[in-house]
């Protein structure tokens, strides 16, 4: 079974009017509306969740993914997830990755990306190949995070990442405890480029970021 999670600052109303929401409307769901909390204090809710079975795949995705290629029920989604060889399951990621600034994920040498994603800005849609799929990662984009709840409860996010970062860190995190991390093939458009140039939250969360990770890095 899957159980998607998404934090929204849209009303609940506005967000399942929003057509690229069709493909899970009828799946089971925990949506935060008109969200102000950080998405890992909302999205460690679901593992004290006793309604959802430790089996049942935890799909943290952002609020403006669409997916691509869905049927009625989304089981082909719940297929490439079981088949998968990984832990916590993404869509972009990297095998390759070093603590410096700027702190993301693709901060990385580019043979060592993974995975595909459709972006759409401005009217314009276009794929982004990263690399290989199926490629095992240390860290996954935070736009798609799968991962069982049985180890979800094993892993958890750090609330003090609100809005950046947490993605990271979960997968550090993941990584240090054993478990694998990895790309799989389902495809999603993306209607956001992640821009962080501007926004001062980012650079106070990088600061955090570092000063946690420097001491744990290895």
């Amino acid at each position: 079974m899957i159980h998607y999670v998404i934090c929204t600052q849209k009303t609940e109303e506005d967000f399942w009017n929003d057509e690229r929401h069709d493909s899970i409307k009828d799946c089971s769901c925990s949506l935060f509306v008109e969200n102000k909390k950080g998405l890992g204090e909302c999205y460690n809710e679901l593992a004290d969740n006793d309604a959802i079975d430790d089996d049942t795949f935890l799909i943290f995705m952002h609020d403006d993914i669409r997916f691509n290629d869905f049927s009625a029920d989304n089981s082909h989604i719940l297929e490439i997830l079981e088949d998968s060889e990984f832990d916590v399951i993404g869509l972009a990621g990297t095998s390759s990755w070093s603590l410096k600034s700027p702190v993301l994920w693709n901060n990385s040498e580019r043979s060592k990306w993974s995975g595909k994603v459709w972006h759409s800005h401005e009217g314009k849609e276009w794929p982004t190949d990263f690399g290989p799929i199926g490629r095992r990662c240390i860290i996954v984009d935070g736009l798609f995070i799968a991962v069982k709840k049985g180890t979800f409860k094993q892993i958890l996010f750090d609330p003090q990442f609100t809005f950046h970062h947490y993605d990271i860190d979960f997968c550090l995190s993941a990584h240090k405890k054993g478990f694998t991390i990895g790309t799989e093939a389902i495809e999603v458009t993306h209607y956001s480029v992640g821009d962080w140039r501007e926004d001062p939250v980012w650079y106070k969360s990088e600061k955090l970021f570092i000063e946690k990770w420097s001491k744990n890095v290895n």
